[in-house]
């Protein structure tokens, strides 16, 4: 596994409202966390997915969180925060990697 930082979070409509979604950079891009699990004896929490925008084959997208302002247009529905449920439909329009092999510390356990 693989240890990340919080890069910031942004404003976005999700469903009929609007939400502050998490960020983190990996792989050069940011992309969104919509949920975390807490593993609490370890300190540490993971994101049950991530989510940024879809571009098109052959594109690099850059590497900063300004890509994550396309969601502002694409209102995502509020499935994405339930990791219980599949997001197919909306790959040709995202990119979603499932339980990353990744973790950050948790801020009660820095505090500590």
């Amino acid at each position: 596994m693989k240890e990340i930082e919080l890069a910031g979070w942004v404003l976005l409509p999700i469903g009929k409202t609007t939400m502050s979604i998490d960020y983190v950079n990996w792989q050069n891009r940011s992309w969104l966390v919509p949920a975390w699990v807490d593993v609490a004896d370890k300190g540490i929490r993971l994101p049950t997915r991530l989510i940024a925008p879809r571009f098109v084959s052959g594109h690099t997208p850059p590497p900063g969180p300004e890509t994550l302002e396309i969601f502002k247009r694409l209102r995502l529905p509020e499935i994405v925060f339930d990791a219980n449920h599949s997001l197919d439909q909306l790959v040709p329009l995202i990119e979603i990697v499932e339980r990353p092999a990744l973790f950050m510390r948790s801020i009660h356990a820095l505090v500590a």
